[in-house]
């Protein structure tokens, strides 16, 4: 980035991390514990759909596809702009 005279450098896309954390933190903090259960096993866990559904006691890998989805929803629903 260059530094014009008279001008501010214009902050970078890292500077909105903390703030997209914040943001993520809080709409999780909304969700129900079966949304947060079965993105947490997915997403930071990376377990497979068959993992996910038997651990969360969904019946099949076609069922704990569907409550990831619906869970994704109500996440951004519920995170703040």
């Amino acid at each position: 980035m260059v530094n014009l005279p008279g001008r501010r450098a214009s902050p970078g896309p890292e500077s909105r991390i903390p703030d997209t954390r914040e943001r993520l933190k809080a709409g999780l903090g909304r969700l129900g514990s079966r949304d947060r259960q079965v993105l947490y096993l997915r997403l930071w866990l990376d377990r497979s759909w068959d993992e996910v559904a038997t651990e969360m006691q969904l019946g099949s890998p076609d069922a704990a596809r569907m409550r990831y989805r619906r869970a994704l929803k109500r996440l951004q629903t519920l995170l703040p702009d």
